[in-house]
């Protein structure tokens, strides 16, 4: 059996591939303030429930406006 480091390649694991260099520059900063709500919303929705939440569920769970949760929403999509 061949064992994670020899089907690699040795040190494979300390250079990050293309990807993974691409989201961490993506992820390197800090969330606005209303995106940081709404994930924190999301997260918390699933949580309780066990499925994502709905527009509404947001937008009723922080106190925004759907248009701002679209808004955020979309803010979040675009960092993935």
């Amino acid at each position: 059996m061949v064992g994670s480091d020899e089907a690699e390649g040795e040190g494979s694991s300390c250079r990050p591939s293309a990807a993974r260099a691409g989201l961490l520059d993506k992820w390197s900063h800090r969330l606005d303030a209303n995106d940081d709500l709404v994930w924190r919303a999301i997260l918390q929705f699933y949580g309780d429930h066990g499925q994502p939440p709905q527009i509404a569920d947001i937008a009723g769970e922080i106190g925004f406006e759907i248009d701002h949760v679209e808004t955020a929403l979309r803010a979040l999509d675009r960092m993935i």
